[in-house]
């Protein structure tokens, strides 16, 4: 349990600069399928798939959509997926707040 505690608290604060014309990690790929992102917060991949998501929506400048685009999901999958970890959806919304735009639902 301590174990994955940490593994979504590194997730959470370190990020890994990524193009933002990069393609998915074979993992993500192999939990996006037709556009839904098939993980649960408990699961061991669930952090990999958090810090890919945040490092992406990083390099996109915030912008949750783009990322999206370039995860091969919809926004909604990408923001639920922000949802399974509240931190991490408060942490995306603070950098928004920061860049002036509205807060994820």
């Amino acid at each position: 349990m301590a174990l994955a505690r940490l593994r979504v608290n590194l997730a959470l604060e370190i990020r890994c600069p990524c193009a933002t014309d990069q393609g998915p990690s074979e993992l993500w790929q192999s939990r996006c399928r037709a556009g839904r992102i098939d993980v649960r917060a408990s699961h061991d991949d669930f952090p990999a798939l958090l810090a890919e998501a945040l490092d992406r929506i990083a390099a996109h400048n915030v912008d949750v959509k783009r990322a999206a685009e370039t995860l091969t999901c919809s926004t909604s999958q990408l923001v639920k997926l922000l949802k399974k970890e509240p931190r991490a959806l408060a942490l995306v919304n603070r950098w928004r707040g920061e860049r002036g735009l509205g807060t994820l639902q």
